[in-house]
Order: structure tokens, then sequence, then C-alpha cells
């Protein structure tokens, strides 16, 4: 026994070692390197860290208290771990932010292990735990950096897929309750952790329901699982310690007396009964799936344009690679590596459960992993584990017709090296996703930070919204969490060429959404009593009080109520210089990097569009690309387009159909107006170098030599406030002060 364990011991620490010097690849190829540093530390990979990191931030520094969506470290476990661990270690958040996901992510490796043993196989748990740990999506989303929830995320299915099925092979309560323990804990570490719990619990059921129906111990697994998946009106650490003393008490009562099966059945249902109107399981899980395909304009009384649409993660990804692009993301490469890996591990998932039937259990996660065909390719990482299993699992059932044992040990690593060398090098050579902000970007932000005040706001895009809190200590209109119906708003103040309307609508945004604030503080426990128009209507007509993390500009055209305001109207109305504006009780600061240029095409979709009606308001043109090569009087463009240098036009080809129906190709023209080139020089200020070409043609090219980066617009577009203010620098003296400038990023601050 001794023995036995002594060996398992050992295959989990080669395995942890391997896995953590794997994820700390990163920072080996790019610590030092000026770009990637701030502070002496290399910066987080992750726009979500930053707001972990905030949380953490409030708690130990005391900053962030004017807001409301800083998570707190009783709602969020990783805030609550940093915290923890930032009291215990003698390092700083900053070194515990980007070590905390190579250490934990690492731990995966424990419970592959420990499958293997309930088998007799070890080895295969081991094999399985170095594939599983530093597989490609796995590694992508857990390297040192990536400082985000998936590092618990990731791990505590499978310690608890580890449980319930050592509580079937055994049927031993004590493993059960072990398990329950873990999906208590999981919404905690990972708020979105409850919908993979349901589904594995629902198929935990079903497999006892179908398998042992006949014997009493699966009611008591079952009404004791349901416990641990209640869902309580209290924050997310309150809920799962009551639960968690719920099960001690029910595992007490049940390891203590005997009852009969009728009793435990009794059991299972009230427990059930009351999971399902405390969770509304059903809806929430139907609910996930729904976000990650929906895609479109929302359905309230003003339409939206729905931010699933611009969210890479949350694109379909095909199954295989594209012959002309085999590294674009697919679901083969992202969940084993390979195509011949990911066939292996479809074989080998079969022969697994055909074999041993309880790793039906593990469905869901190999289903989340094929979803993400459909629903984006976050998704892939959660079958990576049961990928690992399930491959090594067929080479092993393979090895046991190779009669001598060295041979069998050597065909197994072969084959285990032949799976890992893909995702080795994906980690070592082809992945490297730079920090969220550059060292100098940073610089910009920390000018903003002492300057600012904590109270005020800092209008940018949504994906910038969390390092801004982090490094400017200021507060957002959207951020990564709430980038919902605000969107239009932000894009509106890019977006319209009007820089009245763009001070108009931000500061009435911003003074009305911290009304809501401070209204949500004070009638949240009684929301009965609060005014009227802080009461809100969803589709359904349901009423409910308006928070925070909703909309403002909801609020502002009360959206869904019988007094809801016409939004052309209203719009028409804030571009008018005599339009009242609320008090002024806060500076408003206007941000963009020079990178958002990359991105704006998708931003101008959420204002781009009638909010009465859901349709496009203009064909606007923002094309960004860049050159591929010179030929004559032509630069070539990388996405097939051309630029005439001596005649001012643009060519580019269009499809259509010949006399004998084939699709042809011909060469369309746009011709330009302008053609600009603008260099920013190390104080920031815009060197801008205009030629003239065609006095009515519709477009500008416009090319930032800073990003090496040509731009392709419309006129309209050309006058945006985001083209003039922070591309050309051009901007109203009147309405706002240029506060920061610098080649990578601009600030300005509304004087209204």
């Amino acid at each position: 026994m001794k023995q036995e364990r002594r060996e398992i011991y050992i295959y989990i620490a080669i395995a942890f070692v391997f896995s953590l010097l794997v994820h700390l690849v990163w920072v080996f190829m790019h610590n030092g390197d000026a770009n990637y540093m701030w502070n002496g530390h290399l910066s987080l990979n992750t726009n979500d860290g930053y707001y972990f990191g905030s949380g953490v931030q409030k708690v130990l520094n005391g900053v962030h208290q004017y807001n409301p969506l800083v998570p707190s470290m009783f709602d969020r476990g990783l805030v609550f771990v940093t915290v923890v661990l930032a009291k215990l270690l003698p390092f700083s958040i900053d070194t515990i932010m980007l070590y905390m996901p190579a250490f934990f992510s690492s731990l995966i490796v424990i419970p592959l292990v420990l499958i293997g043993k309930l088998y007799n196989k070890p080895f295969w748990g081991f094999l399985s735990a170095l594939l599983a740990s530093v597989a490609w999506s796995y590694y992508n989303r857990t390297l040192a950096g990536y400082y985000d929830t998936d590092m618990f995320a990731l791990i505590m299915p499978y310690f608890i897929l580890y449980f319930l099925i050592k509580s079937i092979k055994e049927e031993s309560y004590k493993e059960l309750f072990i398990a329950s323990i873990l999906f208590a804990l999981y919404p905690f570490l990972y708020e979105s952790g409850s919908s993979i719990s349901y589904a594995l619990a629902f198929m935990f059921a079903l497999y006892l329901l179908f398998f042992y129906r006949k014997e009493k111990f699966i009611y008591v697994f079952i009404g004791t699982l349901f416990i641990s998946l209640i869902s309580l009106p209290m924050s997310n650490l309150y809920q799962s310690l009551i639960k968690i003393v719920l099960l001690i008490i029910v595992y007490y009562i049940f390891s203590k007396k005997e009852f009969s099966k009728n009793q435990t059945i009794y059991f299972t249902i009230v427990t059930f009964v009351l999971f399902i109107l405390t969770s509304n399981a059903l809806f929430q899980i139907y609910g996930k799936l729904y976000s990650y395909t929906f895609k479109g304009v929302t359905n309230d009384d003003i339409h939206f344009y729905d931010v699933f649409q611009t969210v890479s993660e949350a694109s379909g990804i095909p199954f295989f690679p594209n012959p002309n692009n085999p590294y674009a993301n697919n679901v083969s490469y992202r969940i084993i590596g390979s195509v011949i890996g990911f066939f292996i591990f479809i074989a080998g998932y079969a022969l697994l459960v055909l074999r041993k039937k309880e790793f039906i259990i593990a469905l869901p996660l190999v289903g989340l992993g094929l979803f993400s065909h459909w629903g984006g390719l976050r998704f892939t990482v959660y079958a990576v584990p049961i990928a690992a299993l399930s491959a090594i699992y067929l080479l092993s059932s393979i090895a046991e017709y190779i009669e001598d044992k060295k041979a069998q040990y050597g065909f197994l690593i072969l084959g285990t090296g032949a799976l890992l060398y893909p995702n080795i090098e994906h980690a070592l050579k082809g992945y490297n996703p730079g920090p969220v902000f550059q060292n100098a970007e940073v610089k910009d932000l920390n000018s903003l930070k002492k300057l600012s005040n904590p109270k005020d706001y800092t209008l940018t895009w949504w994906d910038y919204g969390y390092p801004i809190w982090y490094f400017a200590n200021t507060n957002t209109l959207i951020d990564g969490s709430k980038h919902h119906d605000d969107n239009f708003v932000v894009s509106k103040v890019f977006l319209s060429p009007s820089a009245t309307l763009a001070v108009n609508i931000a500061r009435l945004s911003v003074e009305k959404h911290v009304k809501v604030i401070d209204n949500y503080k004070k009638y949240k426990n009684i929301w009965e009593t609060a005014p009227e128009k802080f009461i809100m209507l969803d589709t359904k007509k349901k009423k409910h009080l308006q928070k925070p993390s909703e909309g403002v500009i909801d609020y502002i055209l009360q959206i869904n109520k019988p007094n809801q305001k016409d939004p052309n109207k209203f719009l028409q109305d804030l571009a008018s210089d005599n339009y009242k504006l609320p008090k002024k009780t806060r500076d408003i600061y206007l941000y963009a990097p020079l990178k958002m240029a990359t991105i704006f095409h998708i931003i101008v979709r959420f204002s781009n569009l009638d909010l009465a009606t859901g349709k496009e308001l203009r064909n606007v043109t923002y094309v960004p690309t860049y050159a591929y090569k010179k030929d004559g009087d032509y630069i070539i463009f990388a996405n097939g387009m051309a630029f005439d240098t001596k005649k001012g036009n643009i060519l580019y080809r269009v499809p259509t159909r010949n006399k004998e129906n084939k699709v042809v190709y011909k060469t369309a023209t746009l011709p330009l107006k302008y053609y600009i080139a603008t260099t920013i020089n190390k104080d920031g200020d815009i060197n801008i170098e205009p030629k003239k070409y065609h006095n009515d043609a519709r477009y500008v090219l416009l090319y930032v030599r800073n990003l090496n980066m040509f731009i392709i617009m419309d006129n309209e577009t050309f006058t945006s406030n985001y083209v003039q203010m922070f591309l050309l620098g051009n901007y109203d003296k009147d309405l706002f002060e240029l506060v920061i400038k610098s080649p990578y990023s601009r600030v300005y601050k509304l004087k209204k």
C-alpha cells in the first residue's frame, strides 16, 4: 500500500512540475521585456484579470469605493483567494496574480492521476495528466498571467468527476459527500459554474436511476447532491458556507441512522423540489446556451445591437482546420492539438463508456467541448481533460495486445509524445497573447490616475474598462461585464460627427448612472417604494429596480414603459447646444488607445442603428488593413485591395456571373477624396500629410504610420469624433481639453 501511494505521489509530482514549467514558458520568454513590464512585473495577458485585480485592490488598498461593479471578496472566490494569499505571502499583488494561474491550473493533474488509480492504471492517469495540463486550449486559458477564474473553472469539474465516479465504484457515501462539498464551493470559485454543476449532477442522477434504481443508496446520494445545488438569496461565499453546513448535518444523520428506501426516496423528492424552486436550473442552462448562439438585435421596445456578435470567444469555430489557414482556431486543435488526436479522443471516449459505463457522467464536459463549434472557442477547454483520458485510454487498450511489457510502455510513451508534441510546440513557439496594455500604455493610464479623481468617469470601449479601473482608478460606463445597451452610448460618442452630441450624451449618461447607483443603494431592499422613474420593466413587463449593472440608456429612455421616449427625437434634442444637462458632479474623460483603430469597425455597429426599428442607419465603410507589397504605382493590401497612388483609386475585386452563369471577378474602383498619412511624434503631436485626389469622391484613405495600418473609410466616418480627435488630433476646444497625448493613446476631458 505504501509503495502504491508513493507511486501515485511521484506521478502527481512529476506531472505537476511538468505542467507548471510549461505554464511558465511565457514568463521565461518575456520577463525583462520593457514593453511587457510595469513596476518590475510582467503585466497580465487577459483583460478580465483586471476585474478581479480591482477587487483585490478594493479590499487591500481601499480604492474603487465609488464603483459598485468592482467585485467583493465575498462574491468572487478568485478575489477571496488572492486576498488571503496576499496576506499570507511576502509577495506583491502583481506577483501573486501573475503566477496564480500556472500554479492552480496545474492541480488538474491530481484528479486525472487519481482516476487512473481508481482502475489500477495509474500510468494511464499520469500520461493523461501530462497531456491535459498543457493541451492547446487549456494552456491558452491558464498560462502565467492569465489571471481569471478559468484556473478554478476547469479543475473543479474534474475533482468532482473523480469523487462521483469513486462514490459509484465503492458505493461510498463519504466520496459523494466530498463531491457535494465541491459542488457547493464551485459557484463561489467560478460564478458561472452553476450551469456546469447542474449538467454534471443531472447526468449523475440519471446514471444512478438507470443502472442502480433498485438500490437504496442512490436516493441518499441524489438527495444529498441536490442540497449542494440549491440557490440562496445571498453572496456566493455565504451560500457556499450554508450549503456546506447543511451537507455536514445531512451526512452525519445518514451516517448514524438507517432509513427505509421509501424514506430515502421522500428525501430525494423534497431536495429535488427545493432545488428546482430555488435554482431555475433548466432556464439557466438554456439561457447560457441561447446567449452564445443568439446573433442579432435585442427584442426590447427599443432595439440595441447584441454584443455577442462581436465577441470572438462567442463565435463558432470549425471542427477541423482550414487548409488555407491551418493555424486558425478549430475544435480539434484547441481540444487536443491535432486532427488525428481529435479522432483518437472520440474513439477513446466511446470505448471508455462502452467498457466503463460510469464515464457517461462526463458527457456534459465532452458536449461542452463539441458545442464550441456553435457557441465559441471558450467551450473547448472543458473537454480537454476527458479528451486526454480518452485518447490515452485508447492507446492503453491497443498496448494491451503487445505482449512484451517494455514494448507496451514504449508504445504508450511514443503515442503520448506524439499527442503532446503539437501542444508543446504551440506553447513554446506559437502562442504569445502579449500583455493587455504595454508599458507605455500603462504610463498614460497612470498619468490619468494622477490628474483625475476616483469619482470621475472614463468613457472608452468595454475592452479597456477593467484596466481603466485597475491602473487609472476611475469609473467606466461600460466594461467587460457591463457591455450591453450602454455600448450604444459610448459608440455614439465616438461615431457621431457632432461634438455637442458627444458631450451631451456623455454627461447625461454619467450623471444619470450616478443617480441610479445612489438610488439602488437606498432602495435595493425596499425597491417597491422607489420613485417610479427608477422602476423598470423587462420585455415581459415585469417590474424591477434599475441596477447599476444595467444600461443607463434604458433608464434614460424609460425603455418598455408607457412613457418610453422616442429615441430618434431624444438624439436630435441631444445634438442641440441648448439641451439642458444635469448638474456636473464629476469630470468625464474620453480615452482611446491608438490600437483601438483596429476594432473601430466593430464599435460603430452599436450606434449605427435606428433604435426604433433595429435597422442600420447607413452603410458605414471602415476597413483597416496592412500593406502586403508595393508594385509600381500600386500598394497591394493584405485584404486583396490595392491603392493606385497615381490616380487616387482603391481597386478591389467583385464577384459576378458571366453568360455561362459561372462566377467571375471584375475589378471595381473606389475614387478617393483624400489620402492622408499621419505620424505621431514622441510628444504626442500628430503630423498630417494630406493629398487630395477627387473633389466629389466619397472615400478617404488614412495611413497611420505608428500602426503601419491603412484605413479605408467613407467621408461621414472620416468626420466622426473618433477619427478627428484620436487619429488626427482635431477637436472643439470649447468642449474638450486634451489632457494626455502620446504615441500610444489620447485622453480628452469634457469641459461641460
